[in-house]
């Protein structure tokens, strides 16, 4: 639909479930975690990823777990799905790290480059994002094993059958015919990412 006019609306954390919710926004096509607490806001696509919370740390920071911040700190993104899962488990394991609370990914890059936290995590596609644009990429890490599975969604309003519809049936044209790996995935992301998350080369 070459005729179709799209205007971007830049969203965050806070605002772009909202957003989506009233009808300001008709889709919201970024890194949105699909979770029961959404899904009584706003309605999911299918999923066209797996994300896994991982963590980013400097190189030769001696940190390769989640248990080794024990004492030190981690910046974590206000109302996200990992600063949950990184409390949670933190109590669990009764372990001592301050948190460091940021507004987003790139004040939680800011706090881990200026030494304002050991530690940043969220969404491991994310790091691996902000990792590859450092101005020296091998200076960061991504490491821990994996803490979560979580699939992305594209979010639009409740109720939208008609277009929810249309959505799924254009990711599920674009991964048929190949298009999706090649508008998300860049070479220098594949090479980077885990075995398990790379898409099949056919």
């Amino acid at each position: 639909m070459p005729e179709l006019k799209v205007a971007w609306v830049p969203v965050n954390l806070r605002n772009r479930i909202p957003l989506v919710a009233n009808g300001t926004v008709d889709i919201s096509c970024e890194s949105a975690v699909n979770t029961i607490g959404r899904q009584s806001q706003v309605d999911f696509s299918n999923p066209f990823f797996i994300s896994h919370t991982r963590i980013l740390v400097k190189d030769g920071s001696g940190i390769a777990e989640l248990t080794d911040l024990d004492g030190k700190s981690i910046a974590l993104s206000i109302n996200s799905v990992p600063e949950r899962l990184i409390k949670s488990l933190l109590e669990r394991d009764n372990l001592n790290v301050r948190i460091v609370p940021v507004k987003d990914n790139s004040e939680g890059f800011l706090a881990l480059q200026t030494g304002r936290a050991d530690a940043f995590s969220t969404d491991d596609i994310l790091l691996f994002g902000l990792k590859n644009k450092a101005v020296d990429p091998t200076a960061y890490e991504v490491v821990g094993k994996p803490l979560s599975y979580d699939s992305y969604g594209f979010l639009v309003q409740k109720n939208s059958t008609v277009f929810l519809t249309i959505v799924n049936a254009t990711l599920a044209r674009l991964s048929r015919d190949g298009e999706q790996s090649l508008t998300v995935w860049s070479e220098t992301m594949i090479h980077e990412l885990p075995t398990y998350q790379r898409p099949c080369a056919d």
